[in-house]
């Protein structure tokens, strides 16, 4: 039940895969959870550190120096193995790919 808990309640969760343009996938959800109900801590990952909506970006999600509940993986299909790679290195308890 506790991993049902880190899906539907993250306390923290990293957009890998976040944009800097709006209306792509990236950007939109990154920015719903910057700017919508969610209180938790929220990480944009990019290979482009340039800030996107005034936050830091981090180039991979084992760069980020908390934990992190949970992971959007929003990034071509063949880049997802890599990602998941990092998300276990980083002890990330629930992963979404879109």
């Amino acid at each position: 039940m506790k991993q049902l808990d880190y899906f539907f309640n993250p306390k923290s969760v990293a957009i890998i895969g976040a944009s800097h343009k709006p209306g792509k996938l990236g950007y939109v959800i990154f920015s719903n959870f910057v700017g919508g109900l969610f209180k938790g801590k929220s990480y944009p990952v990019n290979p482009d550190t340039t800030p996107i909506l005034g936050k830091k970006v981090y180039k991979s999600i084992t760069q980020i120096p908390n934990d992190i509940d949970l992971a959007i993986i929003v990034v071509p299909a063949q880049i997802v193995p890599k990602v998941l790679r990092d998300c276990v290195k980083k002890r990330v308890k629930v992963v979404i790919i879109i």
